[in-house]
């Protein structure tokens, strides 16, 4: 997975769609990819067409936002549910110049967020 890649699955996530049976299964073929399971390490899987998962991705990135604010929550407009929120404790991730990727709400925010354990994500938080 190249930085494109990572950046369309991040946009897609940021869009919400990783809430969506559709927008999961399309983000799971892009992570697919990743790493042992790129062309060149293991060619003699079937893989999806780059190309046409690109193409893909950049349609639905012109779709509405699956979050919405409405009197101080968000909801996940494709479950008709609101994101579970604690108030007053949020989690930055921050990228190498600094700017704040995104806020999340809770640990498991960010482990799904990042597709990462919670052993990981909490090795790796630094309180301010």
């Amino acid at each position: 997975m190249n930085f494109e890649d990572f950046s369309l699955v991040f946009k897609l996530k940021e869009k919400g769609y990783h809430n969506t049976h559709k927008g999961k299964n399309f983000i799971d073929s892009f992570i697919g990819q990743m790493n042992n399971n790129r062309l060149s390490t293991l060619s003699d899987l079937p893989r999806e067409d780059k190309k046409f998962l690109t193409s893909q991705a950049k349609i639905f990135l012109q779709g509405l936002c699956n979050y919405k604010k409405e009197k101080g929550k968000t909801l996940i407009t494709s479950e008709n549910k609101s994101l579970n929120t604690r108030k007053g404790l949020f989690y930055e991730i921050i990228d190498l110049n600094g700017n704040v990727v995104i806020t999340c709400n809770s640990i498991i925010a960010v482990m799904d967020f990042l597709e990462i354990s919670r052993y990981i994500v909490l090795k790796r938080i630094r309180r301010r």
